[in-house]
């Protein structure tokens, strides 16, 4: 479903969007929202400050644990490591000369943290200047957390079952 989304704004940039999911990738009982909102908000930031390259995303099983791990990596501008212990912070722009000509509230990385928080998860970041950077989120398989409370408050279910889907990789 995300992979159609992103067409466009891979011909507009010339951007290669590689996808790679792992055969072995168990279903994942987690915030189909929340989940989705975290996979949004990685790939378009990936893709903001990527202007040549590509931006792969990949969903692996982590071995002997009951974890999925999913990155997103980009070859776009990078961050120097002094900027990396703040980007997850709400209102939290990168001021330098190379992300000076980028919009934003700065709220999609906050966003991302508290959401794989709340899914019981956690996020981390490798980044390079002018190489790139890549943000790897690690769920477990089967959480309760985020959703619960939710579901009391609404009455309904957002549990979602996500399996693998049946192509392995695509590239737009």
């Amino acid at each position: 479903e995300l992979e159609s989304d992103y067409a466009t704004a891979s011909k507009e940039k010339n951007l290669a969007i590689n996808w790679q999911i792992s055969a072995d990738l168990p279903n994942l009982v987690s915030d189909r929202m929340k989940l989705r909102q975290v996979a949004i908000n990685l790939v378009n930031n990936a893709i903001k400050f990527t202007d040549q390259g590509s931006v792969a995303i990949s969903f692996r099983s982590v071995p002997d644990e009951p974890f999925i791990e999913f990155s997103v990596s980009d070859t776009g501008i990078g961050m120097a490591e002094e900027f990396l212990p703040h980007i997850f912070d709400k209102f939290n722009q990168i001021d330098s000369a190379s992300t000076r000509d980028y919009s934003g509230a700065g709220l999609g990385l906050y966003l991302v943290k508290s959401f794989v928080g709340l899914l019981g998860g956690s996020v981390s970041v490798n980044s390079r200047l002018g190489e790139g950077t890549t943000f790897t989120v690690r769920l477990p398989i089967s959480s309760s957390m985020g959703f619960l409370e939710e579901d009391r408050l609404t009455g309904t279910s957002s549990t979602a079952v996500v399996a693998p889907p049946s192509s392995m990789e695509v590239e737009l």
